[in-house]
């Protein structure tokens, strides 16, 4: 019996490690193909893929010839970069209106997962510096969280948990119509030089690393209790 009960209790450990994958809603793997120059107009490109809601929009735009930038999407890879004289933006749009300027209702996305999922994980190698913001909007609200990244040796695993964008509430997650990331410079003095590039390899929303762990090791305990002599 004592040989059953730890069986069952590492079988029970072993399911709430692989669960928490069924829970991970993929914003983008980036295996669509998509080129997008941020100074080429008109600057919008839709492109239908596996990724969120289907489909991804790159926008874009500089203030002067000077400053140009664009993000290369292939093999599961998504190369950005930008630079020049003056101020440059470029982002990627995941939008819930299927398809593309239908004018369709936009259609709620709990990210969630019904609790499951706390946080966005991303997994990106900074070749020169970025500020970087992850924004995500409802029908209702909006929230961000700017990040200024360091230049990478190799690639790097981002959890940036849904608590720490500003500003949000638990409701703006469970109807998501939207979820767009920036690569923007705004520090740049007049005449100065900017310069970003990078690539991001995933965007997903994703479990709390620890829960499940957590939990299994509850679940050890409670058969150890069981072991326990007397």
């Amino acid at each position: 019996m004592k040989l059953h009960a730890f069986t069952a209790a590492v079988a029970a450990i072993s399911a709430l490690l692989a669960a928490p994958a069924q829970a991970v809603v993929v914003v983008d793997d980036f295996n669509t193909p998509q080129n997008f120059s941020s100074c080429n107009f008109p600057g919008f490109s839709y492109q239908a893929g596996d990724m969120l809601y289907g489909d991804r929009l790159f926008s874009g735009g500089c203030s002067r010839p000077a400053a140009g930038g664009g993000i290369t999407v292939a093999g599961g890879l998504a190369s950005y970069g930008a630079g020049g004289i003056s101020q440059i933006t470029i982002n990627a749009l995941y939008d819930a209106s299927l398809p593309p300027g239908s004018g369709d209702a936009k259609q709620a996305v709990d990210l969630t997962q019904a609790g499951a999922n706390d946080r966005f994980a991303m997994r990106i190698m900074v070749s020169n510096e970025t500020r970087f913001t992850l924004s995500v909007a409802s029908a209702s609200e909006s929230a961000s969280l700017q990040l200024d990244l360091p230049v990478s040796a190799g690639f790097v695993e981002l959890a940036l948990p849904f608590a720490s964008f500003s500003p949000a509430s638990a409701a703006l997650w469970q109807g998501v119509t939207s979820v767009s990331f920036q690569i923007v410079d705004t520090t740049v003095s007049p005449g100065g030089l900017f310069s970003a590039s990078g690539e991001i390899d995933f965007i997903r929303a994703v479990p709390e690393p620890g829960s499940a762990l957590l939990l299994a090791l509850g679940v050890l305990g409670l058969a150890a209790r069981r072991r326990a002599p007397g």
